[in-house]
């Protein structure tokens, strides 16, 4: 109405009169209407705000008692607003034992950057409403009793500085997608029931530099993908159940804290290596119990090595390599049973190697060299039979001589000593590193000569004896060595002439230089000719040209005599020889193969018995289904093994075709281990030989009666015992096996009727 009056008064007026009012009436109707705009935004930043005020179920301080109609809302206590659009920015609610939810209007304040509602009780969680807060650049909401799933869709804050959600009751896996929150410089999510693993995706926030998710239930391994945060400088994930901190070969800096022990105790690997981190090993390092592999590799460690490593009895692999370490190495290494690799070298540490290192039977490389390590090398450690990769003691101060037990390690690859001081000769255990294919002694005091027995080791590639004082030849053998590519003799004692073939056909591949008194080899080794020292052809002394001929013509003689008189005495004998197996022929025979052939010494197999033992039916060959007979010596009878060692000397002596011929025989022991001997035979057919003697009223026996045993022929029976098997006496008659020295006596002892055993009965006195 006004305006209305104003603007009819002005028409009533001269126009040069009216045009500063027209001007003021035109900036008056452009302000309104802009005030009409921002009054519209604005109150979408307004309800937003009393609807969080709204979901604030508990305000004992009264924070909120300000945000009502009675004053501007960017007036209101904790909310911060821009100057130019009078636009919610922040949201500033910290420390006001607030309690209730977030409301989800909280999305509508597009213009908001910072949220702070650090410690108070907020409960519920995260509304998803927050990940279209996109100027949003810092998220605080920890302390607090917030649950649920950290939203994925916070990844579309994609200016995020600052995430803290650290002190809540938040539960699942860290969302993926915030791998994506490129800006973003510090992430805190500590303290909560966080599970799984990190995510790979977060080694592409770029920009981290501070990274704490302790206390929380994070498995799995920490990703590789993290070593690429170049930025980052504090990295904190202790109380979790990681089993694996990865973060080698950055440029982490900084000292390892004490608190490394709060690491999850089932952390199994911690691989910190090629770094730039200083300061000692802390001691609580030892309560890291799970641990598998521990690699501090090529830092600027210093300090000593604590004892408290031995407390992780599931190591496998140690390496401290490259730093600066001191002190000695702590024995309680040696309560690492299950190492595998240890890996000390390039530090400074001093004193001796500890023996307990032996009782690391599992270690297969031990690499300690470029210390200031002294002493002898403990037998117990150089005859590790385990060490099967490398044995590298090399730059040390080690004295003594070699020890004899280094002939255990017969599977090491590589064993280097070089740059010590060891003295004496090259043990001859050495010959059993067949293994080895680098072998380097040089630079110390070994002496002696290059032992011949090295030649069983055919596989060696580099060969190093270099500044001894090593003596003699230098062996031919070497010359023989296919794989051999070094060769290093040089600045030793050594003489004569250099040997040909192989690796001396190349001059690139040994050395030789400082030996004076060597001679020989190619042209490129620059050494003298050696002496002509074959002897000249001297002219023979005309009665030694006589006396040779001579002497071969009687050797001649005297040989063909002798071969003549042999034969000789052969066709004199009286007992004509057969064709049988000597003694010194037999196949010694195993009690499992016997066990099996006699169906375990079954009763159904026993074919005779004595007094000193049985007589078994047996199956040696499945195959061929060929019988056997085994005689079994009872060893727990009185006089069974005199039987043995009798009846095994008579067999030897004794040469005739009716005498059953033996196969084999077994000294050893049974599965009780009590001793056990046996002779096996050819089985013979027909039964027992008893059964033919006794008038047991069987048809042998009767047979026997018929023919009058009497009126038999010579040619037709040979006495025996009644005991025992036909062909094979029964080790209860040891007085058998007595030599024979008539044709009569070697059947004294046992009947052949012919009409039953043709092929076996034979005459006495023929």
């Amino acid at each position: 109405m006004a305006l209305k009056l104003l603007q009819s008064f002005v028409s009533s007026v001269p126009i040069l009169w009216c045009l500063p009012i027209l001007l003021l009436l035109d900036q008056a109707s452009h302000k309104t209407a802009l005030a009409s705009t921002r009054l519209g935004r604005n109150e979408t930043d307004r309800l937003a705000l009393l609807s969080i005020k709204a979901h604030i179920t508990h305000d004992p301080m009264l924070i909120t008692s300000s945000w009502n109609d009675s004053r501007h809302f960017c007036q209101w206590k904790g909310v911060l607003c821009g100057q130019r659009h009078l636009r919610v920015t922040g949201l500033n609610l910290e420390s006001y034992n607030l309690a209730g939810f977030i409301s989800p209007s909280i999305g509508n304040l597009s213009f908001l950057r910072i949220v702070y509602l650090t410690n108070n009780s907020f409960q519920g969680g995260i509304p998803r409403e927050m990940g279209r807060l996109f100027r949003l650049r810092v998220l605080d909401l920890s302390i607090n009793l917030l649950e649920g799933q950290i939203p994925e869709n916070l990844s579309h804050c994609n200016n995020l500085r600052i995430l803290s959600l650290d002190e809540n009751k938040f539960i699942g896996n860290l969302p993926k997608e915030l791998g994506s929150l490129s800006q973003l410089v510090t992430l805190t999510i500590q303290s909560n029931n966080l599970t799984r693993a990190i995510p790979d995706s977060f080694g592409n926030l770029s920009s981290l530099q501070n990274f704490m998710a302790g206390g929380n239930v994070l498995e799995g391994n920490i990703p590789g993908s993290l070593g690429s945060l170049k930025g980052l400088r504090i990295l904190e994930l202790g109380e979790n159940k990681l089993s694996g901190l990865y973060i080698h070969d950055n440029s982490f800096g900084g000292v390892l804290p004490n608190s490394i022990a709060n690491f999850s105790t089932q952390l199994q690997h911690l691989i910190v290596g090629n770094n730039k981190i200083s300061g000692s090993i802390p001691p609580e390092i030892g309560n890291l119990v799970s641990l598998n592999n521990l690699d501090l590799v090529y830092n600027q460690m210093t300090g000593s090595i604590p004892t408290s490593i031995g407390r992780l009895h599931k190591l496998q692999s140690v390496a401290f390599a490259g730093n600066k370490l001191s002190g000695e190495i702590p024995s309680s290494i040696g309560n690492l049973t299950l190492l595998n690799m240890l890996g000390i070298e390039e530090n400074n540490l001093q004193g001796n190697i500890p023996s307990t290192l032996g009782n690391c039977q599992g270690l297969l490389l031990l690499q300690l060299y470029g210390n200031n390590i002294s002493g002898s090398i403990p037998r117990e450690v150089i005859g590790l039979s385990s060490l099967s990769i490398s044995l590298d003691l090399s730059r040390n101060s080690l004295s003594g001589p070699l020890p004899q037990e280094m002939g255990n390690l017969r599977n090491l690859g590589l064993l280097d000593l070089s740059h010590n001081k060891l003295s004496g000769e090259i043990p001859s255990s050495l010959s059993s590193c067949i293994r080895l294919q680098y072998l380097y002694l040089d630079n110390n005091s070994l002496k002696g000569v290059i032992p011949q027995f090295l030649e069983s080791l055919r596989g060696i590639e580099e060969l190093d004896f270099s500044y001894n004082i090593l003596s003699g030849e230098i062996p031919k053998f070497l010359g023989s060595f296919s794989f051999l590519t070094k060769l290093d003799l040089s600045f030793n004692d050594l003489e004569g002439e250099i040997p040909a073939g192989k690796v001396f056909q190349n001059a690139s591949a040994i050395s030789v230089l400082g030996n004076n008194k060597l001679c020989g080899g190619i042209t490129a080794l620059e050494l003298p000719s050696c002496p002509d020292d074959k002897p000249r052809k001297k002219k023979m002394p005309h009665g030694l040209a006589l006396l040779i001929p001579i002497v071969c013509g009687v050797l001649s003689i005297v040989l063909t005599s002798s071969i003549l008189i042999i034969c000789w005495l052969r066709k004199m004998r009286k007992q004509p020889s057969v064709a049988s197996s000597s003694m010194d022929s037999w196949r010694i025979i195993s009690y499992n193969k016997l066990l099996k052939a006699t169906n375990e010494f079954s009763s159904t197999n026993l074919i005779g018995t004595g007094s000193f033992g049985s007589v078994y039916k047996g199956i040696l060959n499945p195959s061929d289904q060929k019988a056997i007979a085994v005689k079994v010596f009872h060893q727990e009878r009185r006089g069974a093994t005199k039987s043995f060692m009798e009846e095994c000397k008579a067999l030897k002596n004794i040469r005739h075709r009716n005498i059953v011929k033996i196969i084999t025989a077994c000294a050893s022991v049974d599965f009780q281990d009590n001793d056990f001997k046996a002779l096996v035979y050819e089985y013979m057919e027909n039964g027992n030989l008893e059964h033919w003697l006794h008038p047991i009223l069987s048809q042998p026996a009767r047979l026997l009666q018929q023919h009058n045993i009497s009126e038999l022929s010579k040619s037709q029976i040979s006495a025996v015992s009644t005991k025992g098997t036909i062909g094979y006496v029964a080790p209860g008659n040891p007085h058998v096996c007595q030599s024979a020295t008539l044709p009569q006596d070697k059947f004294k002892h046992e009947v052949l009727p012919q009409l039953k055993y043709p092929t076996f009965a034979h005459s006495i006195g023929r």
